[in-house]
């Protein structure tokens, strides 16, 4: 077996481990889809490689308006991430790109609206047609112009939507998506059963008994919790964060062509690889056709909630140490002697 042909039965396995865990990879194929790819490495040259100094002063200008930069980054390199709407960093540097020689032939092949178009096109060829995705949201150019550390792995708030990753750049490393270890967390009494096997020590008696009697109580309640009023309950929190206290037993990803678009389940577990180089894709959360009981939460979970391990439980104890002191505050002196 030749090399090139060991490099392809890898990245085959690659996807279908990924597809096990309900994502799905699609490639241009068509004419007209061949033609968007081409068009899109062109762009990624141009931004990364070819004018960089042009593309990195527009982004600077635009920062913190249209423009920001993601976790994950290096010392000497952000991960930028460029809203694409109107007036914004990303169509300066799309009207950069048509004014140069190598984009001039894209001009009417790259669009933001065929862009869209292309990505919607892709979410088709799922697996899974139960839905079907009409709408983008969130929509952004992620790029960094060298090397980058990657980050930690995390869960965007994103279900019932799609996490769409549309690969620009040649040779681009693919999000890294984590199969997690261990048995499912998603509410107060798994996480309970979970520290306790874990460790093989009984969770101390008032947390047990504070994240029995607050599983589901609204947090928005009390002026105390208002703060975390956005979790909605612990458990809710849990339901959608609750797998990142697992441990990580997979890191996948693969190495993906121009026009390749890798598409996750909401609230999957992945992180932004670590790359030897510049890298640029596009983002999106796909959204399902109205129709459903999911209609609000595909509006509202756009990816702007995030959290990584670290985070959650660093806010769970904030949440449970201010439940202990407001309302347990007997209990916790009597545990204290």
């Amino acid at each position: 077996m030749t090399l090139q042909q060991l490099q392809q039965q890898r990245l085959d396995n690659v996807r279908d481990d990924l597809q096990a865990l309900g994502v799905d990879v699609a490639e241009p194929e068509s004419r007209k889809e061949l033609a968007m790819a081409d068009a899109l490495q062109q762009f990624a040259d141009f931004v990364l490689l070819t004018d960089v100094d042009t593309c990195a002063a527009i982004l600077d200008r635009h920062m913190d308006k249209t423009v920001g930069a993601l976790q994950g980054g290096s010392d000497l390199h952000d991960i930028y991430r460029v809203s694409i709407e109107p007036n914004s960093a990303a169509t300066e540097l799309l009207n950069a790109f048509y004014d140069s020689r190598q984009g001039r032939r894209c001009r009417d092949i790259l669009t933001i609206s065929k862009l869209r178009h292309y990505m919607l096109a892709l979410c088709d060829k799922r697996r899974s047609t139960e839905k079907r995705y009409t709408k983008l949201g969130n929509f952004m150019f992620i790029l960094c112009m060298g090397p980058v550390n990657g980050q930690v792995h995390h869960i965007d708030l994103m279900a019932p939507n799609l996490q769409l990753c549309l690969y620009m750049s040649e040779h681009a490393a693919s999000t890294v998506v984590c199969e997690m270890d261990g048995p499912q967390i998603s509410n107060s009494q798994q996480l309970l059963a979970y520290w306790e096997g874990r460790h093989g020590a009984a969770v101390p008696k008032l947390v047990h008994r504070i994240l029995l009697d607050h599983s589901d109580t609204p947090l928005s309640k009390a002026w105390y919790t208002r703060h975390y009023g956005f979790w909605g309950s612990i458990d809710a929190h849990l339901q959608n964060f609750g797998q990142l206290y697992r441990p990580v037993k997979r890191r996948l990803s693969f190495e993906a062509d121009p026009g390749t678009m890798q598409m996750g389940p909401g609230n999957s577990v992945h992180a932004g690889p670590p790359t030897t180089g510049p890298r640029m894709f596009a983002f999106a959360i796909g959204i399902p056709e109205h129709g459903d009981d999911d209609d609000r939460d595909s509006e509202e979970n756009n990816g702007e909630v995030q959290y990584n391990p670290v985070l959650l439980h660093v806010d769970l104890c904030c949440i449970l140490f201010t439940l202990m002191e407001m309302e347990y505050g007997d209990c916790s002196e009597q545990a204290a002697s």
